[in-house]
């Protein structure tokens, strides 16, 4: 499933932005859940993460500039929509890398087109890995999981919704999971850069603080070497 989050201030707009995105997934036969704001802070509250977002510029408290930056800094992947009733924020929009900025008086010729262009990108950089639990084989995206634990003799894959037991060995995970996104923190855990929230020299806390990892002494510089790399990638 497309997780995505729409956020104006006005609750109108905000509902045609809705029927627009929804009635293009259905279409295309897409499985997408989409989450409503007419709040950034609120949106920044959600704990889950979104992999389209669409923000409005000029709202109260924080500005969809703002929240953009925010959500880049937690989650690199995601596609960010600026849509706004003038170009003026274009230069700021870009600094963090924008997907498409669109100005609303256009939204309705260029929705579908740019909607395309994100899935495009998300299958892109999502690549899907098979988990398989209990005879089961389960799909999900390498971008949705945020840490591998040995733990006891067994695996565990730690998803943004789920933990799912599986037979091997954390270093098979090593090798099949990108490694510049994945590090290794300690003999027994292998985190998803991407879900870091803050780390001391005994533990990281990621997703928000669903989950907890280890960092062993031995691999802590190393784990703040590859993390500071990571940020500076972008």
């Amino acid at each position: 499933m497309i997780h995505i989050f729409l956020c104006d201030d006005d609750s109108s707009y905000l509902e045609y932005l809705s029927e627009i995105v929804d009635r293009f997934f259905r279409q295309n036969n897409i499985e997408a859940g989409i989450k409503t704001f007419t709040d950034g802070e609120k949106l920044l509250e959600e704990p889950e993460m979104a992999d389209i977002v669409f923000l409005d510029v000029e709202m109260p408290g924080k500005s969809g500039i703002e929240v953009g930056r925010r959500i880049k800094e937690e989650n690199p992947y995601a596609l960010i929509f600026i849509v706004s009733f003038t170009e003026q924020y274009l230069d700021d929009a870009m600094d963090f890398q924008v997907f498409r900025y669109i100005e609303k008086a256009s939204l309705p010729d260029r929705i579908e087109r740019n909607l395309r262009d994100a899935l495009v990108a998300y299958r892109n950089t999502n690549p899907k890995i098979t988990i398989m639990q209990n005879g089961e084989t389960i799909v999900c995206r390498e971008a949705d999981i945020v840490m591998i634990e040995n733990q006891r003799r067994c695996v565990y894959v730690c998803t943004k919704d789920a933990r799912y037991e599986v037979k091997g060995k954390l270093e098979d995970w090593e090798q099949k999971l990108n490694q510049v996104r994945f590090c290794k923190s300690h003999t027994s855990f292998l985190v998803n850069l991407d879900y870091v929230s803050r780390f001391t020299k005994n533990e990281i806390i990621l997703a928000k603080g669903k989950y907890r990892a280890h960092i062993s002494r031995r691999m802590y510089l190393e784990f703040c070497k590859k993390y500071e790399e990571y940020l500076r990638r972008g």
